[in-house]
């Protein structure tokens, strides 16, 4: 897997999804979404009419161990990178790939 550019957004709605997307993005259920342009963020936040995002921004390699971190511990095993705005698409990442990406591009720093 190649390394995770930073930052990314990563998204996650709070309980009781009042507009879903027509498509699971990536067909994980679980997968919280990550965006890698404010444009797209903002392009599938306004394509549902109500909601409670978390919206969280990972700038350095501190924030990437601490978002999947909080992913995995809310029982996410991946996050689904810029999925469309009907919720199609996207680049399912695992998690534990995400960190061995990590780990390579640390201890060849």
């Amino acid at each position: 897997m190649e390394q995770i550019k930073l930052p990314f957004w990563l998204v996650t709605e709070r309980k009781h999804i009042l507009n879903p997307p027509q498509t699971i993005p990536c067909e994980d259920p679980k997968a919280p979404h990550a965006f890698t342009s404010a444009g797209k963020l903002t392009a599938f936040l306004n394509a549902r009419d109500g909601g409670r995002w978390d919206v969280n921004l990972v700038g350095d390699d501190e924030g990437l161990l601490v978002a999947v971190a909080e992913a995995y511990q809310h029982g996410a095993t991946s996050i689904c990178f810029d999925p469309e705005i009907d919720g199609s698409g996207g680049h399912l990442a695992r998690i534990t790939d995400i960190l061995q990406a990590y780990d390579s591009a640390e201890k060849s720093a």
